[in-house]
């Protein structure tokens, strides 16, 4: 089965997309009337400060979708328009109603010919239940056929758009709404002037907005006016107003304000004021300024933010401290269903009072302690509110956590009042089993795959999780030495860990991570791969470390131990001597090893799906191998890297991802990465564990070559006898250094069709030459060698499930001989696939 050879596939697809490229743009306008124009397009030109994608989202009038040349939504919607008959759905809707309705009255008929008595009521029940469903079903029939008489049919609902014609008033209208947002942005004097191009022949006009920003006004003089010295001196120190929006000399803008008035209410609220909320803040603007434009850039505007006095009773507003902090644990329904709860109470080592039901809590209140920031005799802060429920719901015990206030009434009249805090959560479950049944697509073709897993909670009563876990899956697979020849591999795995909600440590040191959710987990893993050439196994024990805080994540893996081992079939193992000789390693993810490391893993990610702002993901890993030889004497290991028949390894790895989202409007992103990395062995070791090389090349890598294929550096490999022009492809190319970068425009196409335009780059290399020529890594003409890819993608997006196509076309080829690298312009459209030059590949999410 070939995998790279996809010339057809790409060229019919190519050939698609063109054809409705070509014929979307034939719109009939035979049936338009004579002062009709359709609406081609629209632009914004003069904005300086403000950006074109802010201003557009106040288009009064929206164009069509476009793809390539035309808009095939407009003709899906005249197609559909043509063979619309509006009469056939009236007269169904007659049919309907008359249909309905007979069935409904033979059904209330019944009831008359039963003898009145028991039997008539049964009869009744039963004829009313039946005609409430006839009903239902009448009245679900005519929806849809009104739906359908309003939009039109399914071409003109589901696959079309109506055209958008050009509409005079809406476009008049635009403008002056981008004054007034010009406005609320500080530019009093801006204008926005209409020109319109029109096309008589195609019956289409583009509409440009010509904007003169002008100079926008400053802000001058900042002042809070409180009578409270409490809340003064917070809206008044300089290290909390660095962080505010308003600041002296910035242009002005009216969001500032309301992200002002948002600040003070969160700094407020963190620091004791739990009654204050924004509606007690005003602002005051000094509007002559805004009025006299004569010399605008000289007269900054003058600004008061004005903290109201509370309505009611309170003549203050008052800070409140805790008092009660009262944490109720909630029996599940069914047992509040059959008897009245009663619930015992606690008082935890930090003053905090658990209810429960039971002779005992259920839950470890050291444990539910170290999740709380609440704190009694603190002043109350809304932060720690928050934290304490992501921090309880990092638990995985509990299916909701609720917080609630109340003020006493009684004794609570000082200037800092008392506050109590309850706290009500519902246990979760507490065995829970799990399956998932899928399609795994990764680098590989796709195969299907089965997830079972089972969870026990609160083993021992301190919040541990026990899970188990099986999968089994099939892959479509390339060899290891051969990409061309197509097959499936199975795997099997079993793992069973075991996760602690605190770090399990002797020192004082574990209750540095308390407010920051720790977990503890110790796993154990089984792994099985059978595959034509060999089988292998996996054991895996690992010891880990985890905490959080609001983006970030830590990992830190104190001990982490594999035990390799493989049964190669005869012609394989000869394969791989044969290997071996030309410096390609394979063999030695074979060799029955040992393989122990610790490692480091930090994560930042402030990217949420569907966001419009800018994003970063930023992942760093440091890994150390085999150290704990170290500390042996070498003469008991005998200094051969060995311990009995068993290989060990030591080396060090160090890893860094980076990845920036920039949205551009709301349906369009530019995404861009960058991945480094460097592992070396060192001490008895001359060469890495097969799996801790890196490999470039692949759907989630420079999408241009083949999985695992890329580099190393400029090692040029054999080419193919057929085809002199084509390289061989066969052999995986690991590597000990690796550069990747990466960037991509997504955009919008029609409905859940998206597409992208993107550019790979990169390459694996050695830090020493090795058998393969060119394969070391050299500064600085390791940037001659770096490969580079472009492509197209399509991606089918369905919210819960994204599907990727790409089609990456090698650019620059350092495998090549220096002159000759460069080969975009062997591009042939008619045949992209020549020479392998053109890579398709089927993945599932994004590649970053």
């Amino acid at each position: 089965m070939k995998i790279i050879d996809m010339s057809k596939t790409i060229h019919y697809l190519g050939s698609l997309l063109l054809a409705m490229g070509l014929l979307s743009g034939c719109i009939s306008t035979k049936k338009w009337k004579k002062d009709q124009y359709f609406l081609r397009a629209q632009s914004i030109e003069g904005n300086k400060v403000l950006s074109s994608s802010e201003l557009e989202e106040l288009y009064r009038q929206k164009t069509n979708s476009r793809v390539l040349f035309g808009y095939p939504s407009v003709v899906a919607y005249n197609y559909g328009k043509r063979r619309f008959k509006p009469e056939k759905v009236r007269e169904k809707m007659v049919k309907t109603r008359a249909k309905y309705d007979t069935l409904i009255d033979r059904q209330e008929a019944k009831i008359i010919t039963v003898p009145p008595g028991p039997k008539r009521e049964r009869v009744r029940a039963r004829v009313t239940r039946k005609v409430r469903k006839l009903r239902e079903k009448k009245e679900e029939k005519l929806r849809d056929l009104n739906i359908r008489l309003r939009d039109g049919n399914w071409w003109m609902r589901s696959v079309g758009e109506a055209p958008v014609f050009y509409d005079s008033l809406r476009v008049l209208e635009t403008a002056r709404e981008m004054e007034t947002y010009y406005q609320t942005k500080g530019f009093y004097q801006a204008k926005v002037k209409i020109s319109t191009r029109r096309n008589e022949r195609m019956k289409k006009v583009r509409v440009t907005y010509n904007v003169t920003e002008g100079t926008p006004f400053t802000l001058g003089k900042i002042e809070y006016i409180t009578e409270n010295k409490v809340i003064d001196s917070l809206l008044t120190e300089p290290e909390l107003r660095k962080s505010s929006a308003l600041q002296v000399g910035k242009r002005f803008d009216q969001d500032d304000f309301d992200k002002e008035i948002n600040r003070i209410v969160v700094l407020l609220k963190n620091n004791g004021f739990y009654t204050f909320h924004k509606n007690y803040i005003g602002v005051k603007v000094d509007t002559s300024i805004l009025r006299d434009t004569t010399k605008p850039a000289l007269k900054p505007i003058y600004c008061q933010v004005i903290i109201n006095k509370p309505s009611g009773k309170e003549k203050y507003h008052r800070q409140y401290k805790l008092d009660q902090v009262t944490f109720e644990i909630q029996p599940n329904q069914e047992i509040a269903s059959t008897l009245k709860p009663v619930y015992n109470e606690k008082i935890s080592e930090k003053s905090v009072k658990y209810q429960f039901i039971g002779k005992r809590i259920p839950y470890s209140s050291y444990i539910l302690d170290n999740r709380v920031q609440l704190n009694p005799g603190r002043l109350y802060k809304n932060d720690q509110v928050l934290r304490t429920k992501s921090l309880l719901g990092a638990l995985d015990m509990f299916k909701f956590i609720n917080t609630s206030f109340d003020i006493p009434e009684k004794n609570n009249d000082g200037k800092v009042g008392r506050i109590n805090a309850r706290i009500r959560a519902s246990p979760i479950e507490k065995y829970q089993f799990t399956s998932e049944f899928g399609l795994n697509v990764a680098q590989s073709l796709p195969g299907p795959f089965a997830n079972l897993s089972l969870k026990n909670r609160n083993l021992f009563g301190g919040a541990e999780i026990f899970e188990f876990n099986f999968q089994f899956s099939i892959d479509g697979q390339t060899a290891a030495s051969e990409q061309n020849r197509g097959f499936s591999s199975q795997e099997y795995s079993l793992n069973a860990a075991l996760n602690f909600p605190l770090i399990l440590f002797p020192t004082k040191l574990r209750f540095l991570f308390n407010d920051y959710g720790p977990k503890t987990r110790i796993n154990l893993g089984y792994n099985f791969v059978n595959r034509p050439e060999y089988s292998r196994t996996n054991w895996r024990s690992s010891m880990s470390y985890l905490w959080f805080n609001r983006y970030s994540s830590y990992n830190l893996t104190i001990s982490e131990v594999s035990l390799v081992n493989a049964n190669l079939s005869d012609a394989f193992t000869l394969e791989l001597v044969r290997l071996a000789t030309l410096g390609n390693p394979l063999i030695l993810s074979f060799v029955p090893g040992l393989v122990g490391s610790y490692y480091f893993t930090y994560t930042f990610n402030n990217t949420n799906i569907g966001q419009i702002k800018n994003a970063h993901y930023i992942k760093l890993l440091g890994e150390s191998g085999g150290t704990t030889f170290n500390l042996i004497d070498r003469n008991f290991l005998g200094g051969t890297g060995k311990i009995s028949d068993l290989t060990y390894f030591q080396f060090y790895r160090l890893n860094s991802s980076f990845h920036y989202y920039l949205p551009l409007g709301k349906k369009q992103k530019l995404a861009f990465r960058i991945h480094a990395g460097l592992a070396r062995p060192y001490g008895v070791s001359t060469t890495l564990p097969y799996e801790k090389f890196y490999f470039a090349g692949g759907s989630n890598s420079v999408r241009a070559w083949a999985p695992r294929r890329l580099g190393p550096g400029a090692y040029t490999p054999p080419t193919i006898e057929s085809n002199p022009n084509e390289f061989d492809y066969s052999f995986e190319q690991p590597g000990e250094i690796i550069m990747e970068t990466s960037i991509e425009y997504r955009f919008p196409i029609y409905s859940f069709f998206e597409g992208a335009l993107f550019m790979d780059a990169g390459n694996v290399w050695m830090i020493e030459d090795d058998s393969r020529l060119g394969s070391a890594f050299k500064f600085p003409s390791f940037l001659q060698e770096l490969a580079v890819g472009v492509g197209f993608g399509l991606r089918l997006n369905f919210s819960f499930l994204l599907i990727r196509l790409d089609a990456g076309v090698k650019a620059y080829d350092p495998a090549r001989a220096v002159g000759q690298r460069y080969i975009l312009g062997d591009f042939n459209l008619l045949n992209p696939g020549k020479n392998g030059q053109t890579l398709l590949n089927l993945g599932i999410g994004y590649p970053f």
